[in-house]
């Protein structure tokens, strides 16, 4: 609104006139139907912005102002009418919210004081959401059963498989450095007659599915078993003082041995494990057991001496710290081998369903305090691109019960997004489907990009993979692609 009568922007001009009452430095009438101030009447309508495009389920805001005969422009006070053409795509509320309910492209126009504004273009594609599925080394021996399980995941609505190719330090992949897994053939180091990963990546792409190559980082073999001899040899039979071991010099008695992230030889031995995976046709590298695998342990021989060499340089360094240090530094290594031949692909890890109980609830691990897995770390560091956290426990009523999904997935959000980072919900699939939809549904309403399920074998056995295409996965999506990350 201009403070002359003539238009311009004088600062001796008298006041203007302006129906009942005027707000000069709102610039808008704060009663009464708006018709400017006399001396400076409106001319026009502007909707902004002019184009739009959503996902269908996405949101935005439109701006509607009103351009002054001056060429002013101010903000609508008294609200606008919106009408979306053709029906059925979009809705837009009386605030200009945009809700996108169907694909394709729909005009939108604003009215004020009987005039049109100029039209706003939105464009709503297909849905965009990560649709994962773990598929676990124990699902797969033969290209006929890599293929179905692919065209299966694809028929029941998914767009992403996180495929295990390393499961105990041994390769379901043509690797130089580890034996190939017993799984495969019975015998450790046993060779299938075909490359599993470069098989299930192809037919995986020829679906139209992304492929991530999931990796069990520091697990080794199985506590109270014997590590058969293999060409290459497994990593604990040529290296025994790697393994996580306990302040006696123990290793855990049941579960996985592990490799000790404290032992900087691990860790390089991994990042040539993982620059190896690479090196594939993957469309993203997953970390699983990204972790120490209890509390107490790391104590192995190199782990203690390398903590006395960094607590001379900080005296005050915890031995906790010096294991999230550890681990900290085992992602960095995981982002330089997936951008050696990828960089413009996410790392992504499968994280503890707690951080840290903020919530006092009884009898609860956490991923921060218990593994030294301190995704915040990551996240600041941008070393992960996506965590997925495995919340494998129900909604609870009301919400905020212990372990609760819904909690759980706010939390991971929220930290995630704090750093510009995503979230895709783990969810348990050995559930009822009603629960399963419910938390697919809560994902999608509480600012995850996705949601993956754990995992293939029970959803076939309990056989969600016929119903989900019926609901939650009725409409096909698309994977969303990080902005930070395109090439």
């Amino acid at each position: 609104m201009s403070t002359s009568s003539s238009g311009g922007n004088r600062p001796d001009a008298g006041p203007p006139t302006c129906g009942p009452t005027c707000d000069l430095t709102a610039r808008t009438c704060t009663s009464g139907a708006y018709g400017g101030c006399q001396d400076d009447p409106p001319q026009s309508i502007r909707l902004s912005p002019a184009t739009l495009t959503l996902a269908t389920g996405g949101t935005a805001d439109l701006t509607v102002e009103v351009v002054l005969s001056s060429g002013e422009v101010v903000p609508v006070p008294l609200g606008a009418a919106f009408v979306a053409t053709p029906q059925g795509i979009l809705s837009v509320d009386s605030s200009g919210h945009v809700t996108a309910q169907g694909t394709g492209t729909a005009e939108v126009k604003a009215y004020v004081m009987g005039m049109q504004s100029n039209v706003c273009t939105v464009t709503v594609q297909g849905m965009a959401e990560a649709r994962g599925l773990w598929v676990t080394r124990w699902d797969y021996t033969s290209v006929t059963n890599i293929e179905q399980i692919l065209t299966n995941a694809q028929e029941a609505g998914f767009n992403q498989v996180y495929w295990q190719v390393r499961g105990r330090a041994d390769a379901f992949y043509n690797s130089t450095l580890e034996p190939w897994g017993s799984e495969l053939t019975g015998t450790l180091g046993g060779n299938p007659g075909f490359d599993p990963l470069q098989t299930a990546i192809t037919k995986a792409h020829e679906l139209g599915l992304e492929l991530h190559a999931w990796v069990n980082t520091f697990p080794a073999w199985s506590a109270g078993t014997a590590i058969p001899d293999s060409t290459p040899p497994h990593p604990l039979k040529a290296h025994p003082e790697w393994q996580q071991v306990d302040t006696a010099g123990n290793p855990p008695s049941s579960g996985y041995l592990a490799l000790s992230p404290g032992n900087v030889a691990v860790r390089e031995h991994i990042q040539a494990v993982l620059t190896e995976i690479s090196a594939y046709d993957i469309d993203g590298l997953h970390l699983d057991y990204i972790r120490y695998v209890g509390r107490d342990l790391s104590h192995d021989a190199a782990s203690e001496a390398a903590y006395a060499t960094a607590q001379q340089a900080n005296p005050s360094l915890t031995y906790a710290d010096f294991q999230r240090d550890a681990v900290a530094d085992m992602v960095a290594r995981a982002r330089t081998a997936l951008s050696t031949h990828h960089p413009d692909k996410p790392l992504s890890a499968a994280v503890w369903f707690v951080y840290e109980n903020e919530w006092n609830w009884s009898s609860v691990s956490q991923g921060n305090i218990d593994f030294y897995q301190d995704t915040e770390r990551w996240l600041a560091a941008g070393s992960v691109d996506v965590l997925i956290p495995m919340i494998y426990f129900p909604l609870t009523t009301p919400p905020g019960g212990r372990l609760d999904f819904l909690t759980l997935v706010d939390d991971h959000v929220a930290r995630a997004a704090a750093h510009g980072r995503w979230v895709y919900a783990g969810f348990e699939s050995d559930q009822e489907l009603d629960e399963i939809e419910a938390e697919i549904n809560v994902a999608r309403t509480h600012g995850t990009h996705g949601t993956v399920a754990f995992a293939y074998s029970t959803l076939l056995q309990r056989g969600h993979l016929e119903t989900l295409p019926q609901g939650v996965f009725a409409e096909p999506a698309d994977v969303p692609q990080m902005p930070w990350l395109s090439p």
